[in-house]
């Protein structure tokens, strides 16, 4: 079991979780899942104010490689961000939270 926090895609990712490479991080992620042998990928997306706006990419990234396997590959588990209270979905003006939680429920 490997369990995997990529929070965004590209250099919002570079962003996010500096000096992380998102470039490295999908290389290793192609890298696993060509791998022989018993291997369950988790990937875990951490919903919080930096990245809500894109967690729908997120969740696509993962998606697409479920989709070009035919199976599933990857399990999406999203979480949330409770401290450090800055970055907590709580703090968000309730219309922005609803337009994106319908979002997130329209790609579900």
């Amino acid at each position: 079991l490997i369990q995997m926090s990529v929070d965004a895609i590209g250099d919002y990712a570079n962003y996010i979780r500096y000096p992380s490479n998102f470039a490295n991080v999908d290389q290793t992620l192609n890298d696993l899942i060509n791998l022989e042998g018993n291997i369950k990928l988790v990937a875990g997306p951490v919903l919080q104010i930096l990245n809500l706006n894109t967690i729908v990419e997120v969740f696509e990234y993962f998606e697409n490689f479920n989709r070009r396997a035919g199976k599933a590959l990857i399990d999406i588990r999203p979480g949330f961000v409770y401290n450090p209270h800055h970055l907590n979905l709580l703090y968000l003006p309730k219309d922005f939270k609803v337009e994106f939680y319908r979002k997130i429920y329209i790609w579900m």
